[in-house]
């Protein structure tokens, strides 16, 4: 009886760690990791980290050496968080994009009419919502002649319940109903 109560407690030990809140921190994805190259559409190569593009190529931000960042591809590029995010940073590689606020969209709202509020720090755009009406996605517009060019963003990657892999919850649990079988073996 005292080893059923013993093995009882430790799957359940087990468990409670495999399932427990995970939090990735602060993401910063710069392009320049080799991920992605000039002239690439980043589409899903960042999806690990928690973000996905739409519309969004990598470009060549400097005439010598490489400085890599991306633009929107046909005018416009939507930035998709899963999970979803409470903050957003954008580093632009110029201001222009400041005058351009209205092709700034969060939630697919204008970001001026958005729940969220901004500011505006020399060529970096922050982003701040609640928790109640996160951040899912940002829609960047930008105009032919006037390109969009962004070298940097920035997240908070929310808590989010890491759902465990199949192997992950049966190793552990055969391990421990062997375990429970040779003590009871050895018992009789």
């Amino acid at each position: 009886m005292k080893t059923n109560l013993l093995c009882i407690i430790l799957i359940l030990a087990v468990v409670t760690i495999m399932v427990t809140p995970a939090s990735a921190g602060e993401v910063t994805i710069t392009f320049d990791d080799g991920i992605v190259v000039a002239d690439q559409d980043v589409d899903d190569a960042y999806a690990d980290l928690g973000v996905t593009f739409e519309g969004a190529k990598v470009v060549d931000t400097k005439l010598v050496g490489t400085d890599l960042g991306f633009t929107p591809k046909d005018d416009f590029c939507t930035i998709n968080f899963s999970p979803y995010v409470t903050s957003v940073s954008i580093d632009f590689k110029d201001d222009l994009a400041e005058g351009n606020m209205d092709g700034l969209l969060v939630n697919g709202e204008k970001i001026s009419d958005s729940e969220c509020t901004y500011v505006w720090i020399e060529k970096t755009l922050h982003i701040e919502s609640s928790a109640q009406n996160p951040i899912k996605s940002v829609q960047l517009y930008g105009i032919e002649y006037l390109p969009c060019i962004c070298t940097k963003i920035t997240f908070d990657n929310l808590k989010y319940t890491q759902i465990p892999e199949f192997p992950t919850v049966a190793l552990p649990a055969a391990t421990v109903l062997g375990m429970i079988f040779v003590f009871q073996r050895r018992k009789n």
